[in-house]
């Protein structure tokens, strides 16, 4: 159940984060970024270090049974819309047409990591 109250508390940290931020999720990554740095990367450390103040526990990321792993939890590229210095930023919690039927996040098992330390 650990997991699952994981993906919970992160769920519930991007929806505190978004009232402070004019009702917008947190934008994924920066627009012009360096071209050494792995993509995957992007999605795991903007969003965990914009909703850590809200869920005041850095070791939500970690999944109890994933020992190899700093962060454990990732998020696909741009799930929310847009990068952190563009015109748009990310979207509106308004703007989803079908919110109780939209995925926000999900918790599985990545296989290739390949890129990791």
């Amino acid at each position: 159940m650990r997991p699952l109250s994981n993906v919970k508390q992160i769920g519930l940290g991007l929806l505190m984060y978004a009232p402070d931020y004019d009702e917008r999720l947190p934008a994924q990554e920066p627009c012009h970024r360096d071209q050494t740095t792995p993509d995957w990367t992007y999605g795991v450390g903007w969003i965990t270090d914009k909703i850590t103040p809200y869920v005041k526990n850095a070791q939500l990321y970690q999944c109890a049974s994933d020992d190899d792993c700093e962060v454990s939890y990732g998020f696909p590229r741009r799930p929310f819309g847009g990068c952190t210095n563009d015109a748009t930023h990310s979207r509106k919690l308004g703007s989803y047409q079908a919110p109780a039927t939209s995925l926000m996040m999900t918790e599985g098992v990545w296989v290739a990591r390949t890129a990791s330390p």
